[in-house]
Parts: structure tokens; sequence; C-alpha cells
């Protein structure tokens, strides 16, 4: 996918993968995970939401992988 269409798809989540994975070299599926995880610890929103919502939010690259 180009860069230009993930950027108006993802937006914010596409910046924030890129900046971890410059700057401390975290992949991007770990930062999908620990937003993930924060917002099930520090969010009044559901499971099922908040997946629902990061599912949409977050870039592929970013999502669970399929194993």
């Amino acid at each position: 996918m180009d860069f230009q269409i993930m950027m108006r798809r993802y937006g914010p989540t596409v910046q924030i993968c890129l900046d971890a994975h410059t700057r401390l070299n975290v992949d991007p599926e770990t930062v999908g995970k620990i937003i993930r995880r924060s917002l099930y610890l520090d969010s009044k929103l559901g499971r099922k939401t908040i997946d629902a919502l990061l599912d949409m939010a977050l870039p592929p690259s970013a999502k669970p992988s399929q194993s």
C-alpha cells in the first residue's frame, strides 16, 4: 500500500508505529500490542469495542500476526 494512502487511512497510528520503529527499533506489531494493552487497562470501553476500533485504526503491520 502506498505510504500516502496509508497516512490518509490510518493517520496518527502510522506515525506512532513509524516513530517507535525508527527511534526505538520496536516493530509495528509490538507497538500495536502495547497500544491495545494500554487501552484495555486504562479505558472504560469494553475489550470488544477496543478491538473493533483498533482493527480499523491500526495499519496492517501493527495488527497481531495470524499464527
